[in-house]
Formats: C-alpha cells, structure tokens, sequence
C-alpha cells in the first residue's frame, strides 16, 4: 500500500482507516441528501450553520428510532430502512402532532422517564413500526445493451460537411 504516513504504519491500519472514512462519508452523504443538511443557495452562514445543526440532531434522532427498530426486528430489518423516508415521515407529521398534543403533553410522557425506562418506552414503540412503508427501495438489475446489428456505421456531422466541401 503506497502512502505517505510514517514506516511504522502498518497498512492495516491504514486500510482500516480508511474503511472508518466510508462510515462517515456515508452520514454525511445522508444529512445532505435526505436531511437537507446542506443549503442549495448562497444563504447567510448563520443559516447554513443551524440547517446542519438541524440535520445532525435528526440523524441522531433517527439512528436512536433505527437502533431500537433493530432490537426488536433484527438487524436487517433496521438496515432495510431508509433515513429518507422515514424523515420525511416525521416532517409530514410533526406540523399534526404539535397541534394536536401539546408541548407540555409530551414533557409529562416523556420528560420524567429514566434512562432505562425511555428505552423499554422506545421498544414498545418500535413493536408497532411498520417497516415496509420506510424500506429502501433498491435498484433493479441493469439491462445488457442491446448488439448494435448493422451494417451501417456512425459518420460525423463534421465528416459529412468535410466531403460535401471537397
């Protein structure tokens, strides 16, 4: 492995360095596309900074409901689910929920629970979580080109031009 790290790097470590990179690469590559981390338009800096802080406190968020989602479901089940839907799930319904329950609802439910006692709350609650309306959806496999079978061959325009000159 070519690098410029001192000889006493052994390339292990430098591979899994490197494989640690692509985890991280991967929660950013997630807060910009399906948090909107990242402001399309030269916004002020301030605005940029908060539309960030946002997107790190919902990934947060939705790696504690996919971590809890996996201890009831399995693993596999938690990988299935995609950040994106399951964002925009929270976003089409925040705006009904703050209407219909009151902020000083959710602190009585929630505000006074132990550790352990939110987390036995968040297992109830990953027990009634349909996991296919959130699943990822994959692509499906590529079709082969098709066998270009005739006799003709491509011309440039410019070479059509060029004899039409002669």
């Amino acid at each position: 492995m070519l690098s410029n790290l001192p000889a006493d790097v052994s390339a292990l470590a430098i591979a899994e360095s490197y494989r640690s990179r692509w985890s991280i690469e991967g929660v950013f590559g997630e807060l910009t596309l399906s948090l909107n981390g990242e402001i399309n338009t030269l916004a002020y800096p301030p605005a940029a900074i908060i539309a960030y802080a946002l997107a790190l406190i919902s990934f947060s968020d939705l790696t504690l409901v996919r971590a809890s989602v996996e201890v009831v479901h399995g693993k596999e089940k938690a990988d299935s689910m995609s950040t994106y839907h399951m964002a925009e799930e929270v976003s089409s319904t925040d705006q009904g929920m703050t209407i219909a329950i009151p902020l000083n609802d959710w602190r009585k439910r929630f505000g006074s629970l132990s550790p352990p006692d939110m987390a036995k709350e968040l297992k109830r609650m990953a027990r009634e979580v349909q996991i296919r309306r959130y699943r990822k959806y994959t692509r499906g496999p590529k079709k082969p080109k098709a066998n270009r079978s005739g006799s003709h061959q491509h011309v440039s325009t410019q070479q059509l031009l060029a004899q039409q000159k002669r």
